[in-house]
């Protein structure tokens, strides 16, 4: 828990989100997503199988965080 409030401390703050709700209602287009960040993970997510996220995944769920020790 301890990684994922370090995570959360590091993310953006709302106003990426409230600019691409903005942009989904005022667009007249068909898109249906309108995504804030990561505009290289998903390029990569089309070039790349589903099986290499879910390994890719799966080893970050079970690693240890940076700077923390082993449990005795």
């Amino acid at each position: 828990m301890g990684w994922v409030r370090q995570e959360d401390d590091k993310a953006p703050g709302p106003a990426p989100v409230a600019e691409a709700v903005y942009r989904a209602a005022t667009d007249s287009s068909a898109r249906l997503r309108y995504p804030v960040h990561g505009g290289l993970i998903l390029a990569l997510h089309k070039i790349f199988p589903d099986a290499f996220w879910r390994s890719l995944l799966g080893a970050g769920m079970t690693r240890r965080p940076k700077g923390q020790a082993k449990p005795a």
